[in-house]
């Protein structure tokens, strides 16, 4: 299994906020799934990584797969309509 990486710049205002939210509408997500499948799983499902660069907050989160990191944009897109 190979990790999903994704980039996110957050440059503009209010998308830490967003991007809080989707992590949390995301863990959601995670747990209502597990439970629904009578999983459990030790290892995260999601890691974040932060760096500032040119005083832009860059965020690289790590998925364990394809599945969790296209349902986390379609939480993030859904989310950040209209932010900034």
């Amino acid at each position: 299994m190979n990790d999903v990486i994704v980039e996110l710049e957050l440059a503009e205002p209010g998308f830490e906020e967003t991007l809080a939210a989707a992590i949390e509408t995301y863990a959601v997500w995670r747990e209502t799934l597990a439970c629904s499948l009578g999983t459990e799983s030790e290892a995260p499902d999601i890691m974040v990584k932060t760096r500032l660069a040119d005083d832009i907050i860059r965020k690289t989160l790590i998925f364990q797969d394809s599945i969790a990191a296209e349902k986390f944009m379609d939480i993030w897109r859904a989310l950040s309509v209209g932010v900034g």
